[in-house]
């Protein structure tokens, strides 16, 4: 029964799928156009057979190669296919291929924005090692490495805009904090280095041809999109006119901008114009954002399915066309976002199974052994302040100390509430994921019906404080103001039932939701304050826009203006 069942599925699937290719195809005729005019069998023969050879090599050498599979060997594929790819377009449509030298400027230009990249996401993981170090944050999190990225980014971000509440975000000030932080925690510095660059990758050994045929699309596709996104200017209207102009103007005012909403991945970023005054680096750390997404894809999808059905997920996923639009032409903050989001989920679903209580992740440090006194006392002032390890080790064991008798879930939940709000502050739509996965934690106490009467008290909230109102939705929601009360009535009384027929539970997943809101909240608070004391009244609209210091210009100002100019007073 189980296989008539799987083929039915997969036929299923399969059926789905074909319809919606035709249904694409239907309505997209520069695809078409794209497949009829297709120059580049020769570089897909190429690129094909490295696949093929790679795959083969794998599946016969897979103990041989095994040490050499490490950062620095993915590099010198990744140029390869920069080389192929480029030396391919140029032939096809000027005729010939670049010179030695152009080829060896253009390697050189995309090695140095990666580069500069790299550092500035080294600095953020550091930062939150740091940060998740001298606290029980996450402690116990099978995804400790990823939520360093997130929390360091998260840190770096809300000191960013303390600063820039005084105009001090200035170059040197910038700077300063990039390279603060690998210094402080220069240990975990090293070990990322030598993990990244050194280390043979462990992931290898249980990766086969389907495995290595989905890493080499995505790592192709990606020095693609770097290529395209290592430009002096920004494509698309919201990156030219908001996120990438944000930045901008952050560097120019040394610090925060008015107005423009809630922008946290825009300060982030800034640090391309205020570091370097480039905007290749800007365009570069979103495109990193989106390359951390794709390894948090990765590894929540490793949980679930074996490591090469995870690759071939995110080759797909990153296939998409709305994908691509978003990792190499305009340049938004969709893709950073879906980070935090993943990240978010990942979290959510540890706390929901309690999957932290199992496997502990314990931060290694090597000290060195002082043979005697004699020696010790002869250490040099260099070797006495290279002490950062230490302290942060103590300063660990006196938090764990003091958080020894609270449940560990409490450091999650507190920190599912610091990366909501932070996420909200990138992004106002983000709070439509974070309704759906505080959902879950009621699905906990009453299963589905509790999901479905939560979910429809947080729609009926989203409608009632206006959220279809931003992106210019309300219009299509045909009887909002009436359904709002439906959803918000028919919610509340499910999810009181719920509630009171489960109480022992309830209280607990409604204290979590409350710290959940109280620390997300700590993180929105300062944008509010921030837009309350630029806006000259007190609504929703001002606190979650600001005031522009241009003149507003919608529809009913546009009217105003063109009849003024059409019946002047006084003719």
């Amino acid at each position: 029964m189980k296989r008539i069942l799987f083929w039915i599925s997969l036929l299923c699937i399969l059926v789905w799928s074909l319809v919606l290719l035709l249904d694409y195809w239907q309505y997209h005729g520069m695809q078409r156009q794209a497949v009829q005019l297709f120059s580049f069998g020769r570089l897909l023969i190429s690129v094909g057979l490295i696949m093929a050879l790679l795959a083969v090599a794998t599946h016969f050498l897979r103990d041989r190669l095994a040490p050499w599979v490490t950062g620095l060997s993915i590099l010198g594929l990744a140029i390869v296919f920069l080389i192929l790819s480029v030396q391919s377009f140029f032939r096809v449509n000027t005729g010939e291929p670049l010179a030695s030298y152009q080829v060896i400027q253009l390697i050189g230009s995309n090695l140095y924005t990666a580069g500069i990249v790299f550092f500035v996401f080294t600095s953020a993981y550091t930062l939150g090692d740091l940060f998740l170090g001298i606290s029980r944050f996450a402690r116990r999190s099978a995804y400790y490495h990823w939520l360093r990225f997130g929390v360091g980014i998260m840190v770096m971000t809300t000191l960013m805009f303390v600063l820039g509440l005084f105009d001090a975000l200035l170059p040197g000030v910038a700077w300063g904090l990039i390279i603060l932080f690998p210094i402080l925690n220069y240990r975990r510095t090293i070990w990322f280095l030598r993990t990244v660059f050194l280390k043979p990758i462990r992931g290898f050994k249980s990766i086969n041809a389907l495995g290595v045929v989905s890493f080499c699309c995505l790592l192709w596709w990606a020095v693609l999109n770097l290529v395209f996104v290592n430009r002096p200017f920004p494509l698309g209207f919201d990156a030219m006119t908001l996120y990438v102009n944000v930045s901008s103007l952050i560097a120019d005012y040394n610090g925060l901008v008015a107005g423009n909403g809630l922008y946290n991945w825009s300060i982030f970023s800034s640090l391309g114009f205020l570091m370097l005054d480039s905007t290749e680096i800007t365009l570069g750390i979103s495109f990193g954002g989106g390359l951390l997404a794709l390894f948090a894809l990765y590894a929540f999808a490793k949980k679930y399915v074996n490591p090469n059905l995870a690759l071939m997920t995110c080759a797909i996923f990153y296939a998409m066309p709305l994908t691509n639009w978003l990792s190499y032409k305009d340049m938004k903050i969709d893709m950073p976002l879906l980070f935090f989001l993943l990240l978010l989920l990942m979290i959510m679903e540890e706390l929901l199974t309690g999957d932290f209580q199992k496997k502990v992740v314990r931060v290694k440090t090597k000290t060195k052994k002082v043979k005697s006194s004699k020696r010790k006392a002869k250490k040099s002032i260099w070797i006495q302040w290279k002490k950062p390890a230490s302290w942060q080790m103590n300063l660990s064991k006196a938090m764990d100390a003091r958080w020894s008798n609270r449940s560990p879930e409490l450091s999650l939940v507190i920190l599912i509430g610091l990366l909501s709000g932070f996420a909200v502050g990138m992004k106002l739509t983000a709070i439509l994921a974070i309704f759906a996965l505080l959902s879950g934690l009621f699905y906990r106490i009453g299963g589905l019906g509790a999901f479905v009467a939560s979910a429809s008290l947080f729609l009926g909230m989203g409608l009632l404080i206006g959220m279809d109102k931003q992106p210019g939705l309300r219009y299509y929601n045909v009887g909002g103001n009436v359904w709002q009360w439906v959803f918000l009535g028919a919610g509340a009384i499910g999810l009181v039932y719920y509630l009171w027929s489960r109480k022992e539970a309830s209280v607990k997943t409604i204290r979590q939701v409350f710290i959940i809101g109280i620390f997300s909240g700590f993180m929105i608070m300062p944008w509010i304050g921030k837009n309350a004391a630029e806006g000259d009244s007190i609504s929703l609209d001002v606190l979650l826009n600001g005031k522009s210091q241009t003149p507003t210009l919608n529809a009913g100002e546009i009217r105003r203006i063109y009849n003024s100019l059409e019946n002047p007073v006084g003719e």
